[in-house]
């Protein structure tokens, strides 16, 4: 799932694990850090997101799954099919 970030960013890929949570990606976009949560399925419930979130404030989050595009302003969680991984930079460029 990381070759697609990899390959459209000039830096690593990092994770974040805190007790039993885990989050599979933290990218680096324009000096700001965003977490990335994939998920199997439809089923998007992401405890280990929402406790980084409570953390760490990102300006952005991003879960992946089988959903469609959908961005909730409110919590700025943007949620995205899999299979736009590859556009997550453009994306978060375009929302600032």
């Amino acid at each position: 799932m990381g070759q697609p970030l990899i390959v459209r960013q000039s830096v690593p890929l990092f994770s974040w694990q805190e007790d039993r949570s885990e989050i599979e990606f933290l990218l680096s976009c324009q000096g700001d850090i965003v977490p990335i949560e994939v998920k199997a399925g439809n089923i998007t419930r992401a405890k280990s997101l929402e406790k980084y979130k409570a953390k760490y404030k990102p300006k952005h989050s991003i879960i992946l799954s089988a959903k469609p595009p959908y961005m909730n302003q409110q919590q700025d969680l943007i949620y995205l099919p899999l299979y736009l991984a590859e556009k997550i930079p453009e994306l978060l460029n375009n929302t600032k």
